[in-house]
């Protein structure tokens, strides 16, 4: 039967790292505090014997062979003393040697401890005590090796409630430290019950997941305007809609009750007609701006800005009523990489707009700046008060009642300018009415 893997918590996962880690870094310090008082207890002994090597070559030089009653006065005194004359070793204190392990100490190199083993493990240290002499202190490693192994279940039994306690103060931090996230989870888990985006986080603090948090309500609050403008966007829709059919059903109604009127019927009828083509261009009008939000625009082409901006004003004046627009083309020729129709559009319903609400001039301007094309609208009419400057681009609103058009010509000139990485404004013109300004990148 095949192992499941362990379906661990992040909580769970960062303790047990943790421990890991720590466990490695405890073994690692143990270790290298376990060995250097090991060093430094040999290096203890070490000076030891070297004392008592001293104080038996000083107790022969004055011609006094030391005794080992003498010896338990030295600096080591379960050491033995090795006497090696001419090759002829003599034995002072408790233990006794194999002549091959004399033999070895009478090679030792001077001035420099080295452990041997002669049954036990033996440290020992020599000394010059002439030409052709050496002392040697010889002394058993068991009562070192006892402490050594002592001092290794020290720092082990220590070590033990150290790790415990870095595995509780791990898991506490884990869990502190990764609230944010179970925060996040609730409030996701109530947005999508409650089908809602008025919650929020409103975490404190500047680290990673405290701006993940920011980052977090800052989608959310998008999330909510963009989920108010859809709702909205709908209900006006579905308004428009409804009494756009609304007045075609009760046209038709009309023309069949006053069928034998010839007149009336024929008014009905064209009531009828103009009402669904109007009906029919919101719902154009509906379909590009889908469009225009998805991003699926018409395959690009090269478009004179300069020719197309004349043709479509040209149109504009012909085709409706208003004051006559001051036209003033750019000396260069700039080149935009669109579509055509589309282009028109924008132009078309931002000259619309300004014409209905101009009192006696309209102008157009066309201009470069850098690497973009400036068409600039103004009008010399009532102009847009600044805290509506956003809202004029909202889909179906309407600057007066008396207003004919579906309210979505101006969002219609954000969503293709936008399309095409360009920008519009609406600021004051120099006759304090409206001055629109389009900026489209032109080709280079």
């Amino acid at each position: 039967m095949p192992l499941r893997p362990l379906n661990l918590g992040i909580v769970t996962r960062i303790t047990l790292l943790w421990t890991a880690l720590f466990a490695v870094g405890l073994t690692a310090f143990t270790a290298l505090a376990w060995a250097g008082i090991v060093r430094e207890q040999l290096e203890a002994l070490d000076v030891d014997l070297s004392s008592t090597a001293t104080f038996a070559a000083t107790r022969i030089a004055e011609h006094n062979m030391p005794t080992a009653t003498d010896l338990q006065d030295a600096e080591a005194p379960d050491a033995s003393v090795l006497v090696i004359r001419h090759g002829v070793a003599r034995v002072i204190g408790p233990k006794t040697f194999s002549s091959h392990f004399v033999a070895a100490l009478a090679a030792l190199p001077l001035n420099r401890g080295i452990t041997l083993a002669d049954g036990d493990a033996l440290r020992a240290y020599a000394i010059r005590l002439g030409s052709g002499s050496r002392i040697v202190a010889v002394v058993s490693m068991r009562t070192f090796q006892d402490e050594e192994r002592r001092a290794g279940y020290g720092f082990g039994i220590a070590a033990l409630p150290i790790l415990l306690l870095a595995i509780i103060v791990g898991f506490v931090l884990a869990r502190r430290s990764l609230a944010p996230i179970e925060t996040m989870r609730r409030i996701a888990a109530q947005i999508a019950h409650e089908g809602t985006f008025t919650h929020r986080l409103h975490l404190d603090g500047k680290d990673e997941l405290a701006r993940l948090a920011a980052t977090f309500d800052d989608m959310l609050g998008r999330l909510e305007q963009s989920f108010v403008r859809e709702r909205a966007f709908i209900g006006d829709v579905s308004h428009e809609l409804r009494n756009s059919l609304g007045a075609i059903i009760g046209e038709g109604e009309f023309a069949l009750a006053k069928s034998d009127d010839a007149q009336r019927c024929g008014s009905a009828l064209a009531a009828i007609v103009a009402r669904s083509r109007r009906l029919a261009g919101t719902v154009d009008d509906l379909l590009l701006l889908a469009r225009a939000d998805a991003g699926v625009l018409p395959r690009m082409e090269h478009v004179d800005i300069n020719e197309l901006t004349a043709r479509v004003t040209a149109e504009v004046q012909q085709r409706e009523s208003g004051p006559p627009v001051s036209v003033s083309l750019s000396e260069e020729p700039f080149t935009l990489l669109a579509h055509s129709e589309l282009l028109e559009r924008v132009i078309d319903n931002v000259l619309v707009n300004a014409r209905h609400a101009a009192r006696s001039r309209v102008a157009l301007m066309i201009s470069g700046r850098d690497d973009m094309v400036q068409i600039r609208v103004e009008d010399d009419g009532p102009g847009v008060p600044e805290p509506e400057r956003e809202a004029i681009f909202r889909r179906f609103r309407r600057g007066d009642a008396g207003y004919a058009g579906s309210g979505l010509g101006l969002a219609l000139v954000q969503a293709i300018v936008r399309a095409y990485g360009g920008t519009v404004s609406v600021d004051r013109s120099p006759w304090d009415g409206a001055s629109f300004l389009i900026e489209l990148k032109r080709e280079p």
